[in-house]
């Protein structure tokens, strides 16, 4: 009987190559590239009504008109907890807004008691508290500028 050689494969000279293409390729497939994301402040305040802290009370920024071009389409939030505060976030929780001018909304989010006929409440549609009228960014008392730091808005006090 003859005596058979190991073939020797070109391709396992090639694996070590392989795997050192495929680790450096793997580098660029974790999160996405935040470069054209603006740059956030810190940015928080505290709602109140008739003097009293409330709560769920969703504070949103709107790009004032003529503000800084990069800010259109942004529109940083926070939702106020049981002392009223809230700190606002863009692009993740609690990462401020960029600098700018704003117009603030708010809405203040609240279940109906009842849904409509042989519908439970859990499944009626949420009114605003406010009844709308804090909601028109035209029509805001509110407004605030957002500079490089930390920026604390002005204390909402709505009657």
């Amino acid at each position: 009987m003859g005596c058979h050689r190991a073939r020797s494969h070109s391709s396992s000279r090639f694996l070590p190559s392989l795997v050192i293409v495929a680790g450096l390729s793997l580098i660029g497939c974790g999160s996405p590239e935040k470069s054209d994301q603006l740059k956030t402040y810190p940015t928080s305040g505290q709602v109140t009504v008739k003097g009293k802290p409330v709560s769920g009370v969703v504070v949103i920024l709107i790009p004032a008109p003529g503000s800084d071009p990069g800010t259109k389409g942004l529109t940083p939030t926070g939702t106020s907890d049981k002392t009223g505060q809230f700190i606002v976030s863009t692009y993740a929780q609690d990462d401020g807004a960029p600098a700018g001018s704003y117009q603030i909304v708010l809405k203040h989010p609240m279940q109906q008691s009842s849904g409509p006929k042989g519908v439970p409440a859990a499944f009626a549609p949420q009114i605003d508290g406010f009844g709308g009228k804090y909601v028109d960014p035209s029509k805001s008392k509110f407004s605030v500028t957002i500079t490089e730091g930390q920026n604390v808005i002005a204390p909402i006090a709505l009657d």
